[in-house]
């Protein structure tokens, strides 16, 4: 099964927000395994007394330690993301 040609990623970097992890490097460590890319965003909203365990209340909620918001709005760095996608090659996000 290493290596099966199905087997890809939805990379959706709003996520990566709020789990701290760096697109940019997960880009770089699966670049072909990248068949699609959300262009979402999500903000951090901690302040003290929320968290990012605070999902389960609804989206908007002043309590959520994170939230989505539109693209450019948010957290998401983009401009290193996209140098990323152009250093592997990725064609299909700017087909």
């Amino acid at each position: 099964m290493k290596d099966h040609p199905a087997f890809g990623f939805n990379l959706d970097p709003s996520h990566f927000i709020h789990q701290f992890i760096n697109p940019v490097v997960f880009i770089e460590e699966f670049p072909t395994r990248i068949f699609h890319c959300h262009v979402k965003d999500s903000r951090l909203q901690l302040n003290g007394r929320n968290s990012i365990l605070s999902s389960h209340l609804d989206f908007g909620d002043a309590r959520r330690g994170w939230d989505f918001v539109s693209p450019g709005h948010g957290d998401v760095k983009w401009d290193p993301i996209i140098r990323a996608f152009n250093r592997i090659g990725y064609k299909d996000l700017f087909p």
